[in-house]
């Protein structure tokens, strides 16, 4: 539990220094849908959307492949429409083949915790002045996320509320990236679950190092997770 707290804490502080020179602080709305649709044992689909406002618009897709209860990769495609340093409206778009690797563990009988490393291959329409160009840059980024469950209430046996909080770093690389880390994500979210829905809202905090300030986005998320399981059970 330490370790993990560390990683927060240091992945925060040591990202909110690397541009000392202005902070300027922006508010947004996140609002996500995130669904699993189990079709046997071993396959689940995988469908996510995400809008921050002013930000970026996200719809993933692919497949996921379970191990076993506690570790499982996927994989798929995702179009993205983000903004631009001149504009806020969302009008560079991107392909991004994508994959990562979930583990599952428990910390104690109560309070458990997920590690999760993405990659995100991205092909982005390039930025000339105030122009977007038909032409794109490709470029990796490596995401690595540490999330908690703490549990608060059971209601009953399908219902019950839980805290998450949940940490990620981003990171650039490639031939023409010269910024390395691309932001930090912390999210403070009290969830809600019944049955297979999870209810998620609260607080995000994004750190995103630019090359003269550093930007902090910051506000309302509200995520709506959806586990579906479509295998065929025996009567």
């Amino acid at each position: 539990m330490r370790r993990i707290w560390s990683v927060v804490l240091f992945s925060i502080f040591s990202i909110s220094n690397l541009s000392a020179q202005t902070v300027e602080h922006q508010g947004e709305f996140w609002g996500s849908y995130i669904s699993s649709l189990r079709v046997s044992e071993k396959w689940a689909i995988w469908n996510d959307f995400h809008w921050a406002t002013t930000s970026f618009f996200v719809n993933r897709h692919g497949l996921t492949y379970f191990f076993d209860p506690k570790v499982s990769i996927s994989g798929g495609y995702a179009y993205v429409v983000t903004a631009t340093s001149f504009s806020d409206r969302l009008i560079r778009n991107e392909h991004r083949p994508w994959g990562q690797v979930v583990g599952n563990f428990w910390i104690n009988d109560q309070i458990s915790y997920q590690l999760r490393f993405r990659y995100d291959a991205r092909f982005r329409q390039m930025v000339e002045g105030i122009n977007v160009l038909d032409d794109r840059l490709f470029y990796n980024r490596l995401r690595f996320m540490a999330t908690v469950r703490i549990p608060i209430h059971t209601i009953n046996s399908h219902t019950n509320i839980q805290l998450r909080i949940m940490d990620e770093i981003l990171y650039n690389a490639g031939g023409k990236i010269h910024n390395g880390i691309d932001q930090n994500r912390l999210y403070i979210l009290p969830t809600f679950t019944y049955r297979n829905l999870s209810v998620l809202a609260g607080y995000h905090w994004r750190v995103i190092p630019q090359t003269n300030n550093t930007v902090f986005r910051h506000g309302l998320t509200f995520w709506l997770i959806h586990n579906m399981d479509f295998r065929k059970r025996e009567d």
